[in-house]
């Protein structure tokens, strides 16, 4: 809490915080889930125990009466899955090991939620798969102290602690290394048969279930993660809306500015004219051209009274109708500051 600890100061000098009552109950993770996270938490302080920060053992308030378990991989992709909404395969991010999402998406289909480890941060699900059959008996040797065991046990708590049921590890049989640290590991991880565990993988997901779940992502900001589940709910008004803001993102602009055109031309069509300005005031953020006039022009025919009065002048001063701003909007002081914004614009 060092961050919120600096807000609140920053709010007041008279701040003081005298303590800090750790929690410890995980009302997230069923049991068997927590107690292998715990169990590789436990390996990580104690083999590299100034690289891992202090933690207190956390407690799961549910118990499903689920293990952990590993899948061989071989057998398990002769067996056809369907995952949902609340479903995802991670891979490891390791430098010993190939992407594998090709081999996945054979095996799952095209499915938003196959992910490394670094881009499920943050994120959560009812199961989770983790691919990890590709790595060297070096790095699946902590007590060796090396950089790669380190990485890979940190990737491996991260992805497991992504899931709030059930974790399915899948192992090979042609690197023994991954089952022998299991076997070592102080905790209930047991390996079983994917017919015994992969007919819980038949979900089936509605669009508006892939639609809730992209916006819920693009809300936070997950913008990538979000244009797979905009793909999956056919909803491609949205995704390229949310394409637009991942380019932005990555400082992009041209490629912004294409995604934000055909989503608010997607939505013009659609009759979604409240949508169509808001993604033209996306557009108006980076530039302007007559062809965005014409669409603005007829959105704001068939919703004239939708845009705020500051949204009104911004669109002003982005297409040079200087007619549409008034004196009041001059002293309007909720209005001043877009005045301000636009004079840096050296586009203006």
């Amino acid at each position: 809490f060092d961050g919120m600890k600096q807000t609140l100061r920053t709010v007041s000098n008279t701040v003081e915080l005298r303590k800090v009552e750790r929690l410890t109950r995980n009302y997230r993770m069923s049991k068997g889930v927590l107690d292998v996270a715990n169990a590789i938490l436990k390996v990580l302080k104690d083999c590299f125990p100034n690289a891992i920060e202090y933690a207190p053992q956390e407690y799961a308030m549910k118990n499903l009466g689920l293990q952990v378990v590993l899948v061989d991989w071989d057998a398990a992709r002769l067996t056809k899955v369907k995952f949902g909404v609340s479903q995802a395969v991670i891979y490891t991010n390791s430098r010993h090991a190939d992407t594998p999402t090709d081999s996945i998406t054979k095996w799952i289909g095209d499915h938003p939620f196959i992910l490394s480890s670094l881009d499920s941060k943050g994120l959560e699900f009812e199961d989770v798969l983790i691919h990890a059959l590709d790595c060297s008996r070096k790095a699946w040797d902590p007590k060796a102290g090396s950089f790669e065991a380190l990485s890979l046990l940190r990737e491996l708590y991260v992805a497991i602690t992504r899931a709030q049921q059930r974790v399915v590890i899948l192992t090979s049989g042609k690197h023994k290394a991954l089952a022998e640290f299991f076997e070592k590991l102080d905790s209930d991880v047991v390996t079983v048969e994917p017919s015994a565990i992969l007919v819980e993988f038949q979900k089936t997901t509605t669009d508006d279930e892939w639609f809730v779940k992209a916006t819920e992502l693009l809300g936070d900001g997950k913008f990538e993660i979000a244009m797979g589940c905009f793909k999956a709910s056919k909803r491609f008004d949205w995704l390229f809306r949310a394409r637009g803001r991942y380019f932005v993102e990555l400082g992009k602009a041209d490629y912004a500015l294409e995604a934000f055109r055909n989503a608010a031309g997607l939505f013009f069509e659609s009759s979604e004219y409240k949508l169509c300005l808001d993604t033209l005031a996306e557009v108006a953020e980076l530039d302007w051209s007559d062809k965005d006039d014409e669409i603005l022009e007829e959105a704001l025919i068939k919703e004239p009274d939708y845009l705020p009065r500051q949204e009104t002048v911004k669109f002003a001063i982005r297409r040079g109708r200087w007619n549409v701003i008034s004196t009041s909007d001059l002293m309007n002081e909720s209005i001043a500051h877009v005045f301000e914004k636009e004079r840096e614009n050296p586009t203006i």
